[in-house]
């Protein structure tokens, strides 16, 4: 596997709470094609991974046994950004490693975690489901804005239109 590291900083400003350092390292890590999610949080820091880091751990402990295999992306990849809270109450980024050790992705489609929608995106999709828009027309809409695919959308419609019924 070929080893790289991200070609500029993350930003080194302070943030007034932890949903904008969040935000703010997910849209970098965009911009260097990578996903993060949080791996821990707790009071006062918060620890994001990539979307390769860890191990696979098979559901069931005899999934060996019936000869079945199962693909994942996990690589134990060690990239690490941390935040922590200030005395001040805000947020600041720490590095702790910028080399992943997987291939570098061409595009983020194929990250699921990268195509979840934003609030804004989600809002968008419900108005447009209660309009009776059809998911494709719902995807030509948000397609300049973001990573949705067309089975993104087809999940999404029958849960917003289960909460419109009752």
């Amino acid at each position: 596997m070929a080893e790289w590291a991200v070609s500029n900083e993350p930003p080194t400003m302070l943030f007034n709470d932890v949903n904008s350092f969040v935000d703010a390292a997910k849209v970098w890590a965009a911009e260097n094609m990578t996903s993060l999610f949080k791996k821990r949080s707790d009071h006062g820091k918060v620890v994001l991974i990539c979307s390769h880091g860890g191990l696979y751990r098979p559901v069931k402990k005899n999934v060996a046994d019936k000869g079945r295999r199962s693909s994942t992306i996990k690589t134990n990849c060690q990239f690490r950004i941390t935040g922590r809270k200030l005395s001040n109450g805000q947020w600041k980024i720490y590095l702790n490693n910028l080399v992943h050790n997987h291939e570098r992705p061409q595009s983020l489609l194929g990250l699921a975690n990268a195509r979840r929608d934003s609030n804004t995106q989600h809002d968008d999709i419900i108005r447009l489901c209660e309009a009776n828009v059809r998911p494709r027309q719902i995807l030509l809409t948000l397609q300049d804005s973001n990573l949705l695919n067309k089975r993104d959308i087809y999940n999404l419609v029958p849960s917003v239109t289960s909460n419109v019924a009752h």
